[in-house]
């Protein structure tokens, strides 16, 4: 069967194009804490990924990301809006919290792959499981085939994880309005 050149099957061979020979370092966390940048607010996240049901973050719950550091799928009868998408949740306590706080919560970068964000200026669909809560900011990664390997995009953020966080921060307006 023919592979047909879908927006997101470009996006991840924007992504991707050049990256083979990126050296990774252990993923572990940087002990420097990167200077706090202001969250990127809901006003300026008119360009979220949602799904065709305007679901967000692929139908994990965003407040388990955050509180239990834990990817965990949401439920559509525990589900809330806010910012012209649906957020769902795993639990009553969940939904409560997130609708007492929702900028707490809300994925960094409309929902898109930070380190696309960051590194290649595009948008592309994360992974809802690969994940990082950085300064207190929920960000989500790219991880899945590409060209017959597997590529986490969070493993080459790990390297540099504050300087990426101000590279995505800086190229987010330009990006979101893509």
């Amino acid at each position: 069967m023919k592979d047909q050149l879908t927006p997101g099957v470009i996006a991840v061979s924007l992504l991707l194009s050049g990256l083979g020979s990126t050296a990774h370092a252990d993923a572990g966390s940087s002990a420097a804490a990167s200077p706090r940048v202001p969250r990127t607010t809901a006003a300026s996240r008119h360009d979220l990924l949602v799904d065709k049901r305007g679901i967000a973050a692929q139908g994990y719950d965003v407040v388990s990301y955050v509180d239990d550091g834990k990817a965990v799928r949401g439920r559509r009868n525990l589900a809330a809006h806010h910012g012209g998408a649906t957020y769902l949740f795993a639990s009553k306590a969940h939904r409560r919290a997130f609708l007492s706080n929702p900028s707490r919560y809300l994925p960094e970068f409309g929902g898109y792959c930070a380190f696309a964000v960051a590194k290649k200026q595009a948008k592309v669909q994360p992974n809802p499981e690969t994940f990082r809560i950085q300064n207190g900011r929920l960000l989500l990664f790219f991880n899945g085939p590409f060209e017959g390997k597997i590529v986490d995009t969070s493993a080459m953020w790990d390297e540099s994880p504050d300087s990426m966080l101000i590279e995505a921060d800086s190229n987010w307006p330009s990006v979101s309005a893509k």
